[in-house]
């Protein structure tokens, strides 16, 4: 094997995902086949469901909106399998997690080729939703009245009086990833914005404003992973998962000692960065969990792209730097990334559940070159990409490293 390989947790085969956006018509089961049924017809046959030994399946609310706990139990009857399923909840962080057990599972030897699923179902009973989310919070702060918007922008205040981070530097972290998202068929929000169009949305809560805030969203996302040595029985290009980290925090801000970053990223990105042996400059593509817009710029500075408080003027440099092309850039000293390729959480659409495993599917899609429209161009070909997922206000997050 090669040396990536041999460090590699897992290969991915294959992927597939939904269109997100208010699904009302399809069921979470039917969106999860609809995403796990691409994903097999990927492999050309060379995988089929039979071949699945086990499935881990990243959901959060369903409990709540499509009154379901027992998902596995729902998706045995809906596939007609008995396979062992494993329901990760991590708020917005599920996918994620679940990839992180998938990828233990399959570096255990007790699989060889397994599927992980995100899925969400959020539109159905939207009268509910922000209290659904809300329970991703400490009791303390939903006692109080606090909502998801107004946990962030707790942090995007203080972040924006520590570092001097400006509204007109936020609003284009909204500008760039709806501008990456006009060439993906499957986004909720396909469209560009202005820097005006954010300043001038109503306000949710100061100084978060509606164009700060990624959607609700209904869909699904799948990948299918094997051992990185078998890897090539199924497919010529395996993307090999070679960095894995995971790490939790103080479910409350008030517990915490910072809230301008979140110390689950830095804690997940330290140990995927060191298993996977690359350092920032390595990468090309990175997604990062942008729910809202202050997230983007704290998990640049966290992740260790730029130093603390220069979230800011990095997005402002890309966004000025921009010449029309499909993608906003961020310079760095060794180079180019781009961050976000098909959106983000911002455009792109956040079934929360299917997040994780969304981001993943487009880092696998870039790197083959077979992104289509939204595919990243750069000097250098793409061979490292990172993803980064992050449940409640970082209560939990994950980060992982793909190579080929």
């Amino acid at each position: 094997m090669t040396e990536i390989q041999d460090r590699a947790y897992a290969a991915i085969v294959s992927c597939g995902r939904t269109k997100f956006s208010e699904l009302w018509e399809d069921s979470m089961s039917d969106l999860m086949l609809e995403s796990l049924l691409e994903s097999l017809n990927s492999t050309n046959g060379n995988i089929e469901f039979k071949d699945i030994e086990s499935m881990y399946v990243g959901n959060f609310i369903s409990e709540k909106i499509v009154d379901q706990g027992l998902v596995a139990g729902e998706l045995a009857q809906n596939f007609g399998t008995h396979i062992p399923i494993f329901r990760l909840e991590g708020a917005c962080a599920s996918s994620g997690l679940a990839l992180y057990n998938a990828c233990l599972g399959i570096k255990s030897g007790k699989f060889d080729v397994v599927a992980v699923c995100g899925v969400e179902k959020m539109t159905d009973r939207g009268e509910i939703v922000t209290d659904a989310l809300a329970s991703a919070a400490s009791d303390w702060e939903r006692f109080y009245g606090n909502t998801f918007p107004g946990l962030y922008a707790t942090l995007m205040a203080r972040h924006m009086y520590e570092y001097g981070t400006t509204r007109e530097q936020l609003a284009m972290v909204a500008v760039k990833n709806h501008q990456h998202a006009v060439n993906n068929d499957k986004a909720q929000y396909p469209f560009p914005i202005k820097i005006e169009s954010v300043l001038k949305s109503p306000l949710i809560a100061d100084p978060v404003r509606l164009l700060d805030c990624s959607p609700v969203s209904d869909g699904a996302s799948s990948i299918i992973l094997c051992k990185p040595e078998i890897a090539k029985k199924y497919t010529e290009t395996p993307v090999y998962v070679t960095g894995a980290g995971a790490a939790t925090d103080a479910l409350s801000f008030f517990s915490r000692n910072d809230f301008t970053g979140l110390a689950a990223t830095r804690f997940s990105a330290q140990q995927a960065f060191k298993e996977a042996k690359i350092i920032q400059k390595d990468v090309d593509i990175l997604e990062v969990h942008d729910c809202f817009t202050i997230e983007e710029i704290t998990a640049l500075e966290d992740l260790k792209f730029v130093e603390k408080g220069e979230g800011g003027p990095f997005i402002g440099e890309a966004v000025d730097s921009f010449k029309g092309s499909k993608h906003i850039i961020y310079p760095t000293e060794s180079g180019e990334i781009v961050v976000n390729c098909g959106g983000g959480l911002k455009a792109d659409g956040h079934p929360v559940g299917a997040t994780g495993s969304r981001q993943i599917c487009e880092i696998w899609e870039q790197l083959l070159g077979i992104a289509g429209k939204k595919q990243v161009d750069l000097d250098t070909d793409l061979l490292t990409g990172v993803a980064h997922n992050i449940g409640g206000t970082g209560g939990v997050g994950s980060v992982h490293v793909l190579q080929i």
